[in-house]
């Protein structure tokens, strides 16, 4: 079942990142931080930098902020989420 998830979730990332056109306005550093760390969070069984833009993390304060707080909310989503499937 946790495999299906993850197979589900990185379908969805990889369709999601093909609709991206380069016409789009660039998220804010923070805005972009928090994607990337949240989306790495949620896949938290996996690499831990999978979605860091690690240059751009140890340049930009707004980013590495922004990277911080979504991954441990995207992390604690997916431990709650794991926890209840294991309740089941």
């Amino acid at each position: 079942m946790k495999l299906i998830k993850v197979i589900l979730i990185l379908t969805v990332l990889l369709f999601t990142a093909g609709c991206a056109t380069m016409d789009q306005v660039p998220l804010e550093p923070y805005d972009a931080g928090y994607r990337d760390g949240y989306s790495t969070g949620k896949l938290s069984s996996g690499n831990p930098n999978a979605f860091k833009d690690l240059k751009r993390y140890q340049s930009d304060q707004q980013y590495k902020l922004g990277w911080d707080d979504g991954y441990m909310n995207g992390r604690d989503e997916f431990r709650r989420d794991r926890w209840d499937d294991n309740r089941r």
